[in-house]
């Protein structure tokens, strides 16, 4: 089953926008001089406009007036308010029914959303608010608990087959979440980032040697990536 929310535009029921109409939802304040230790390139991703040639999707909500950014918020959690309530519905039919114990049912996201961090609304970053995505996995098969690690999608398909009973194509470049877990790398472009325990290290062009395209965050003690650690421990 796909649910197309909370992907833009965010045009949901009026009952979703209500959920919030009473909470004072903050946007997102990028810090002054965030990008100043960033590489170019991921200036650039940062200052992409959604058209080509057009101005600057932060500037555009910025100069549309106070309130903007807020509302915009408000619409993004109202689309996933509706998604989270369609898989409400999904998920009451399926424990109503004879599949409720043999079905497995796992939860996941194509990529996040950019609501100002960074100085960016939309996707297509290295960064944690694109790149980072819920994953739920629920199976008769597999014990409950959290995870915090982080893991690949691309064991997601391996998982799937190996909860039927199936064996993985041999093309597949993940493994089974229930033996083991594949490197976590994230492409773009000519880049790749690569997410091991609390370091992220992003290489946004491969085809450039040296630090000067490359930065590397702590996320434990840096989650939101303020701090380019390359220029000052060196790659």
């Amino acid at each position: 089953v796909g649910f197309f929310q909370p992907h833009l535009p965010w045009i949901a029921p009026q009952w979703a926008y209500d959920q919030y109409a009473s909470v004072n939802v903050s946007a997102a304040v990028p810090v002054p001089g965030d990008l100043d230790d960033e590489p170019i390139k991921a200036r650039a991703y940062a200052d992409a406009p959604i058209w080509w040639g057009g101005a600057k999707q932060y500037d555009l909500v910025q100069a549309a007036g106070p309130g903007t950014a807020e509302a915009k918020t408000r619409g993004y959690l109202a689309a996933i308010t509706h998604t989270d309530a369609m898989i409400g519905q999904v998920l009451a039919a399926l424990a109503n029914s004879v599949h409720a114990n043999d079905t497995d049912v796992i939860i996941w996201s194509d990529h996040g959303f950019h609501l100002g961090e960074k100085f960016h609304w939309r996707k297509r970053t290295y960064w944690q608010p694109s790149v980072k995505v819920p994953l739920i996995i629920k199976s008769p098969n597999v014990p409950t608990g959290a995870v915090t690690t982080a893991v690949s999608l691309l064991d997601l398909a391996p998982t799937v087959l190996d909860l039927a009973g199936v064996s993985a194509e041999p093309q597949f470049e993940g493994v089974s979440l229930r033996v083991g877990r594949s490197p976590v790398q994230i492409f773009n472009e000519n880049g790749k980032a690569m997410v091991t325990g609390p370091t992220k290290i992003i290489d946004y062009d491969l085809n450039v040697p040296g630090a000067a395209d490359q930065a590397r965050y702590n996320l434990d003690s840096d989650p939101n990536e303020l701090i380019n650690l390359v220029p000052i421990i060196g790659c």
